[in-house]
């Protein structure tokens, strides 16, 4: 920051009264004050660490690499601060956002040495999280934020102030460079006419002369195109590149996930149609590059991505995805399509299907945003188990706590959970409230003042151990290994225990269920200790998917996305809520679980899928939708007409003293909110 030589003069302007005190002479550098007024964030930048991380934040060595930048305001000036990376925590999990109301702010100021300037840093601040989630929209209103004065009269570098970098990073992926240095300036080795570069360990010094103008004859040869159509796909090995071409029918949420270097990737899934099959092709789309185009794809618009991968696993389901070589061409996006291959036969065959189509049919298929997973979990344990024994095993209640904890804005994670069901609720959404039809506990009480507890197990229930909750280890449990011989009998999984539900001794279970005591043994005998729960007890406006509205797309694309770095491009809280949810969302159901290792409570929504959702379509096989078919399957049967939720509601007593192990998808929504739905939850035969 620039000394405080011609600083705004306003008497009500909090900041700057307690600026001014820190930057006077009569203060050495090295001091703190707090400003109890309320701030707001105008914006939050973001930027890697360098080799002097260590002189500015002596007592933040092991934080993560990342670093923030901050500009503040309490409506009369604003400043531009460094963020302490102990506080980093809050930004990646997007309680400490752009627009976001902050109190008792601690300011440190301290002197720069590198250009004598005076730095200020953020060392502690309140998030309020208690008024209303849009105050700073409202606070600053009629405010110009643009023009409103920098406290020290001077406008601070647009560099990264901790940093000797002239590029930032996005907030939620480590990919893309943005700032004004990288975009609309050339840098210093840019105006170099020459640089020196090693390319060979012999004669290391080489000189690259850059050149203006080249000739024909220089130019690097076409890049083919291989488009293949979507019933290409089906037939095609894992692992083929190609091209496709087709038009957007759903554009999923953006999320998160950690790559193997464990820093930030996010993608969104991309449903295509090209008129060749019934199954639209779906692409997982990173943005590794070309962000711009990246956070404004919507639905009704061509699609064309190049160099991509498909991807296919041991079941039906596959889907294309990026490599490095992956380009992008979207109409939509207000950037002009080059068409290097209109003269392919497969793009020419494509614009002709695109000609006959009926248009208020697609829009009124066109989905926005919404859960959505691929591909979907397989429909048995068994099944479950192989696709998934090289990932973690089973979790307790608090452990799954702890994980959740863990993860950034919009990151999103797979867990298994061995649980039992406690309360069934169905919510239905229509457009002026939302009303719901709740069961009573599905345990059976022993005493009106106990509605947890069920009947207890006799002496001689207790003799034989039921292997899923006897002998349970603290230590994280994983999945089995292919070779018996690599599991020690201290290592066992209770996936094991779940395996020896379904593929025991048929003859066992036979005397078991001859036994006059067999009825005692199916009731888990609940602890009456208190007992906490976490995650959203009802959907999300994140959760719920929305139907595409054109006339608002735009607005619609920003509401879906991700939390903005910037306060121009900020909108209402509430905003994705002035669209439409989707034609066949109808309501959701919500279930209390209860994890059978430390009875820790689990709040966890329900989506079944089913013949009306057009981006998200049930598993293939006909069941009888009864409660353990349809949680096993993740939806009703495509087969058969669904079952209301009424008369699902009404037999809610089959999951009375069922043990399940439960598939749970966690995403992080930001602002202390956890989205967690049950995806598959598996029935274990007492």
């Amino acid at each position: 920051m620039a000394s405080t030589t011609g600083s705004v003069e306003h008497p009500s302007c909090a900041l700057e009264r307690v600026l001014r005190k820190l930057s006077s002479k009569r203060l050495d550098t090295g001091q703190s004050r707090t400003c109890q007024e309320p701030l707001y964030v105008l914006s939050l930048d973001r930027y890697m660490r360098d080799t002097n991380f260590a002189v500015y934040f002596q007592k933040s060595i092991n934080a993560t690499d990342s670093l923030y930048d901050a500009t503040l305001t309490d409506g009369d000036c604003k400043v531009r601060v460094s963020v302490e990376p102990r506080l980093n925590n809050l930004i990646e999990k997007n309680i400490f956002r752009c627009g976001s109301t902050i109190k008792n702010v601690e300011l440190y100021v301290e002197e720069n040495t590198e250009n004598g300037s005076t730095d200020i840093l953020v060392t502690n601040l309140e998030v309020d999280q208690l008024s209303d989630q849009d105050a700073a929209l409202r606070a600053l209103s009629g405010v110009n934020v643009k023009t409103l004065p920098w406290w020290s009269g001077v406008e601070p570098s647009p560099l990264p102030l901790r940093s000797r970098r002239g590029t930032y990073l996005p907030l939620w992926n480590d990919n893309d460079f943005i700032g004004d240095m990288w975009r609309d300036r050339p840098s210093e080795d840019a105006r170099e006419r020459s640089r020196k570069i090693s390319l060979n360990s012999s004669r290391p010094g080489a000189i690259i002369s850059i050149v203006s103008t080249a000739s024909p004859e220089w130019c690097l040869p076409g890049v083919p195109h291989h488009f293949c159509k979507g019933t290409d796909l089906q037939s095609s090995p894992h692992g083929r590149l190609c091209d496709v071409v087709g038009l957007i029918i759903f554009v999923g949420r953006p999320e998160c996930i950690q790559n193997k270097d464990g820093k930030m990737d996010n993608f969104r899934w991309i449903q295509l149609e090209d008129g060749t099959s019934e199954q639209p092709i779906m692409v997982k789309l990173y943005s590794t590059s070309q962000p711009d185009v990246h956070s404004t794809i919507q639905p009704m618009a061509v699609f064309v991505c190049t160099r991509l991968q498909l991807v296919k696993g041991s079941t039906q389901f596959y889907y294309l995805t990026n490599t490095q070589y992956t380009q992008l061409y979207c109409t939509g996006t207000g950037r002009p399509l080059t068409i290097p291959y209109k003269g392919i036969r497969r793009f020419r065959q494509f614009l002709h299907w695109l000609d006959q189509i009926d248009e208020s049919d697609v829009m009124n298929r066109s989905v926005v945003g919404g859960y959505f997973i691929y591909p979907p979990p397989p429909s048995t344990l068994r099944s479950f188990i192989e696709e998934w024994k090289e990932q973690a095993g089973l979790l307790s209640g608090q452990e799954l706590k702890l994980l959740c904890e863990k993860l950034h804005y919009r990151e999103s994670q797979r867990f298994c959970v061995q649980c039992t069901i406690g309360t069934v609720e169905y919510h239905h959404q229509d457009d002026t409230h939302l009303s719901f039809l709740s069961s009573s506990s599905l345990t059976a009480p022993t005493s009106p003042g106990d509605p947890l507890q069920t009947k207890r197990s006799t002496p001689r229930a207790q003799k034989r151990p039921n292997p899923i909750t006897a002998g349970t280890p603290r230590k994280r449990r994983c999945l089995p290994s292919s070779d018996p011989e690599e599991v020690s009998e201290s290592d066992l999984s209770l996936f094991d225990s779940a395996l020896e539900f379904l593929i025991g001794d048929e003859k066992d279970l036979d005397a078991a269920s001859n036994d006059e005591d067999s009825d005692n043994d199916s009731f888990f005998s609940a602890d009456t200790s208190p007992v906490w729960s976490f995650s959203l007890s009802h959907a999300a406006m994140e959760t719920i998917p929305r139907s595409f509205c054109f006339r608002r797309r735009h607005v619609q694309a920003s509401a879906t996305g991700l939390q903005p770095s910037s306060f121009h491009k900020l909108l209402p809280f509430e905003e994705l809520e002035s669209f439409s949810s989707a034609k066949f969302y109808h309501g959701h159901y919500t279930l209390q679980l209860r994890a059978l290792s430390d009875k820790v409570v689990l709040n966890a929504l329900f989506l079944p899928a089913s013949v009306e959702t057009n981006h998200w379509r049930p598993l293939p096989p006909t069941h009888t939708n009864s409660w353990e078919s349809i949680l096993s399957h993740g939806g009703f049967s495509p087969h058969v007409p669904n079952p209301s939720p009424g008369d699902l509601m009404a037999t809610k007593s089959q999951l009375a003293n069922q043990k399940f192990v439960c598939v749970l998808e966690a995403c992080s929504l930001g602002r202390n909110r956890l989205e967690l739905v049950l995806s598959r939850a598996f029935p274990l035969q007492s």
